[in-house]
């Protein structure tokens, strides 16, 4: 499972970033714009990917949280959240052994439900929630007339680091 998850954790920093580069040279007005999607702006959804990977990250580590954690609006600042965010699944993935991987932890979702899952499970779910968010990134920024993004497929990234 470790050499499953070493790699995807990776792809989840590298495409987050490849997508927060773009972000970053839109004027700051385009972020947040309204558009139909499941979060309305640009910054919205980037910033549930965020809050996602926060409380994935938290629940692996024992402790649930009641409610999804604000990042504030600066977005240099929110940048660097994301990739440390990101890089810190890695990490994890890294010092962790395959027993841990297939542990079962229990955690309280922000409703108060209590869950149980493999801590592999929860990191894979993680990063599958991302990349769903990412893909609706893509979609509103073709909505907002940018044609500059980065191709964030699993298979270019293993294309990239080859």
């Amino acid at each position: 499972m470790k050499n499953t998850l070493l790699p995807y954790t990776s792809y989840n920093l590298w495409a987050n970033t490849k997508l927060l580069d773009v972000l970053k040279s839109l004027d700051v007005s385009l972020l947040d714009k309204e558009i139909k999607s499941s979060f309305p702006t640009l910054r919205k959804t980037m910033h549930h990917v965020w809050s996602a990977e926060e409380v994935w990250h938290k629940r692996l580590h024992g402790e649930s949280l009641a409610s999804l954690p604000d990042p504030g609006n600066d977005f240099p600042v929110f940048t660097k959240q994301l990739t440390s965010r990101s890089q810190s699944f890695i990490d994890l993935v890294n010092k962790k052994d395959e027993s841990y991987l297939q542990q079962p932890n229990s955690y309280k979702d922000t409703r108060g439900n209590s869950h149980t899952n493999l801590h592999w499970q929860m990191i894979m779910h993680c990063m599958n929630h991302s990349t769903f968010h990412r893909g609706q990134v893509v979609t509103m920024l073709r909505e907002h007339g940018i044609t500059s993004i980065p191709v964030t497929d699993l298979i270019a990234y293993f294309r990239e680091m080859k």
